[in-house]
């Protein structure tokens, strides 16, 4: 599919990079999971953003990549903001800590905890096995993601579907997901299904639009993986 190229524009044109940096301080202040105290911001002209410093929780390392992608003229983040090891009472081992993340597990009715392989190593989680749909395998590592202590989580678990899906009908669901969705002019994006693995390619206006792209990829039957090359819309 050959795409149209859609103009870039100059940072400056939109807004200054102190304007947007100013927006950026704003969003991380204003948001009560974040501890934006430490966090250390650098933007540059193409809206591409670095966050740097200390945060309490893994939940506060998220928020604040999920809050600044939301802002207009922000076209990536990189998120290297290092989670404190601690807890606000006392910290907890790593055995502990396993068995607060199998508990955690074990308590959703949509997850198979016993097909999971937990592993914890100075706060650092990785989870390996298998679930029957991709949704249930980001759900694992959103459930886990606000306990405390969990500095990272690496999540390996692969998706083996219950039924199968032809890689055609998997694709046709996900277009016809993205057509019912308004906010998505699905004419700049590319869908690729092989094996169940989904690659997304396309530029597009903003990170709203990402996350609704997403969200209708994940939850679509069949689907063991995606591989996101998606763009958003640059100023340079």
């Amino acid at each position: 599919m050959i795409m149209n190229k859609i103009k870039k524009l100059n940072l400056d044109e939109k807004m200054s990079i102190e304007q947007l940096k100013e927006d950026i301080k704003d969003e991380l202040h204003w948001d009560g999971r974040i501890n934006s105290e430490s966090i250390k911001i650098e933007v540059n002209s193409k809206g591409n953003v670095t966050l740097t410093g200390e945060v309490p929780s893994y939940t506060s390392k998220i928020a604040a990549e999920q809050d600044i992608k939301l802002l207009k003229g922000v076209s990536s983040v990189k998120n290297e903001l290092k989670v404190l090891y601690f807890s606000s009472t006392r910290p907890i081992n790593d055995n502990e800590l396993f068995s607060k993340i199998l508990e955690t597990l074990r308590s959703s009715d949509d997850i198979n905890a016993e097909r999971i392989d937990i592993n914890v190593k100075a706060g650092n989680v990785s989870l390996a096995g298998t679930q029957d749909a991709y949704w249930k395998k980001i759900k694992a590592e959103n459930l886990i993601s606000g306990i405390s202590n969990v500095i990272n989580i690496s999540n390996k678990i692969e998706v083996f579907p219950k039924e199968d899906y032809s890689d055609e009908s998997i694709a046709n669901e996900i277009l016809a997901g993205l057509t019912r969705t308004t906010i998505i002019n699905i004419k700049e994006i590319v869908v690729g299904v092989k094996n169940g693995i989904v690659t997304l390619s396309g530029v597009i206006p903003d990170w709203k639009t990402h996350n609704s792209i997403l969200r209708v990829v994940t939850f679509t039957k069949g689907v063991r993986d995606i591989e996101n090359n998606l763009l958003i819309k640059t100023y340079e």
